[in-house]
């Protein structure tokens, strides 16, 4: 991936015919066996660049905190913006559903291309570092550095704090893997809530579990990337350090 810096790279969590929808800083590219097989730059001004998305209705981004939006790669030459009204803070897709976190603090549902508000005006759960996810019952999880982590079914919102001996700080971001478990990872620190129970995973040096992204392979192993320890993998209950063994 020599045309990526690698340094400020977001990319969507779908694949499209294995197939990597990736934003690299104002570059959009798409990414197939770790080969750049396609890029541009959008005829838009620089600005900061977070988060982008593909579905079923084409390629999502935020550049400068606007939402544009293309059906196709070609298309995001010239992208169309979405709701010019607003501007976003960060977005996530599953299927063809997107929530986007907005700067005026709502939690924006977009489904058909139609924009619906899931959550008003709430500062807690929206900030340019929260984290969403929606699970394959399509129900949102949101996480936060500071206020612990949210879940709303069926437009019921529930506060998962420590009370529910759930970490408060940094809680994101989180996995619902086929077994039903969902993971919560945290800076510092992995989660695991199971059967209505909190299961607490911290290795032997605690600052070297630093969860900040979360994946599951076909061998229902739990893939973990740690902000500046590499990536580790977790199967049954053991962790091994990949930095190490693999010189990542």
């Amino acid at each position: 991936m020599n045309q990526l810096s690698l340094w400020n790279i977001t990319s969507s969590y779908i694949l499209k015919n294995d197939t990597l929808f990736v934003i690299d800083d104002n570059l959009l590219a798409l990414v197939y066996e770790g080969r750049v097989i396609k890029s541009l730059y959008p005829n838009l001004e620089s600005a900061y660049s977070n988060s982008c998305v593909f579905n079923k209705y084409g390629y999502w981004f935020i550049q400068g905190r606007e939402l544009y939006h293309s059906k196709t790669f070609e298309g995001l030459l010239n992208p169309q913006r979405v709701s010019p009204e607003r501007t976003f803070i960060a977005i996530y897709g599953r299927g063809n559903d997107i929530i986007v976190g907005t700067n005026d603090n709502d939690i924006v549902l977009i489904k058909n291309k139609e924009l619906s508000v899931i959550e008003s005006n709430n500062n807690t759960m929206v900030t340019i570092y929260t984290n969403y996810f929606i699970n394959r019952e399509n129900n949102y999880w949101i996480g936060t550095e500071l206020n612990g982590l949210y879940y709303i079914n069926k437009r019921f919102l529930y506060t998962l704090d420590q009370s529910y001996g759930i970490n408060t700080l940094n809680t994101y971001p989180q996995l619902k893997a086929s077994n039903g478990s969902t993971w919560i990872g945290q800076n510092i620190g992995l989660q695991r809530l199971k059967n209505g129970k909190i299961i607490s995973y911290k290795p032997d040096d605690n600052n070297s579990l630093t969860t900040w992204g979360l994946a599951e392979d076909k061998e229902k192993n739990i893939w973990i990337a740690s902000n500046g320890n590499g990536i580790k993998i977790k199967s049954i209950n053991k962790y091994f350090a990949l930095a190490e063994k693999e010189g990542l």
